[in-house]
């Protein structure tokens, strides 16, 4: 788990993400109420790269712990047929996911 005080640009380097030069500076949690364009609530998730940065704990309506959840590919074996809403999603074409 991260603390939303901890600067994005850091959090981005570490787990080799990519990150818009606009956003060095700010942290991770400012970064995420950004991205997020709605109140933020325990669970909600913006995506970054490969990974869901995921809101765990809040202070006063402000995010202040956060986690990180892989994407995973719909082409991966072993993948969840779950969005995050419950709703099922069909495995995509496999002319989609040759390599």
């Amino acid at each position: 788990m991260l603390y939303a005080a901890a600067p994005v640009a850091d959090v981005a380097w570490f787990y080799g993400l990519p990150l818009e030069d606009k956003f060095i500076g700010i942290t991770l949690g400012a970064y995420m109420a950004a991205a997020l364009h709605v109140r933020p609530m325990i669970g909600r998730y913006v995506q970054l790269g490969k990974v869901h940065l995921v809101i765990r704990r809040l202070d006063h309506d402000r995010i202040a712990k956060v986690g990180l959840r892989l994407v995973e590919s719909p082409c991966e074996p072993g993948r969840n047929d779950r969005s995050h809403t419950g709703s099922d999603i069909s495995r995509p074409p496999e002319e989609e996911c040759a390599t």
